[in-house]
């Protein structure tokens, strides 16, 4: 049994989707330049990333209150995207080494914009809708639209690869309401210091 056997089949094909929009973001729309390495496990995922292997890690599995109240074994030196799936306690993401904070925040704004777009109802067809973003660099700059027209927004995304009988309540329900927040980040309210 390997890792990839063990996950949800929607991990694992909404990660590969991930993949391709990155591949997309920094390549200007080239999704061809993507090598899939099957992992065995967590831990092989993660040496390989350390080892420069890989570059990115689709589907693991993230500990927010781990990461942020203090590192695992298996957070530390790792810097996680948005979560882009919840299924039961788990929280999916893409992981990259912290080592290199650049690629990190391009990883973690691939997948935001995904998110932006589901948001603001920008799909696929009218990726040209998406912001132009500087930061990354005038090469870049097409960044978040390569995104959307490779992949298409979360909803898009969730439309071709989840089975209706995926639950998509809770935290994976997209948001249609231009006012409400859309979800992020799982929130953990402090504890009653009083």
């Amino acid at each position: 049994e390997t890792w990839s056997e063990r996950k949800s089949e929607t991990w694992s094909e909404l990660g590969a989707e991930y993949c391709k929009a990155l591949a997309a973001s920094l390549f200007n729309g080239d999704t061809s330049k993507i090598k899939f390495i099957e992992i065995a496990s967590d831990n092989d995922g993660l040496s390989m990333l350390d080892s420069g292997n890989i570059d990115v890690l689709s589907g693991g599995p993230v500990n927010l209150l781990g990461d942020v109240g203090g590192a695992t074994e298996l957070d530390f030196g790792h810097t996680f995207s948005l979560p882009y799936y919840y299924e039961g306690n788990d929280e999916i993401a893409l992981v990259t080494q912290e080592s290199d904070p650049k690629w990190s925040d391009f990883v973690y704004w691939t997948v935001a914009a995904t998110l932006y777009a589901d948001e603001y109802q920008i799909k696929q067809d009218f990726y040209l809708d998406m912001p132009v973003v500087k930061v990354f660099g005038p090469r870049l700059e097409d960044m978040f639209r390569q995104t959307i027209k490779a992949v298409g927004n979360y909803r898009e995304m969730n439309a071709k690869l989840v089975d209706d009988d995926v639950d998509q309540g809770a935290r994976n329900e997209q948001n249609l309401n231009p006012y409400k927040a859309q979800i992020y980040v799982p929130y953990y309210a402090p504890p009653n210091m009083g």
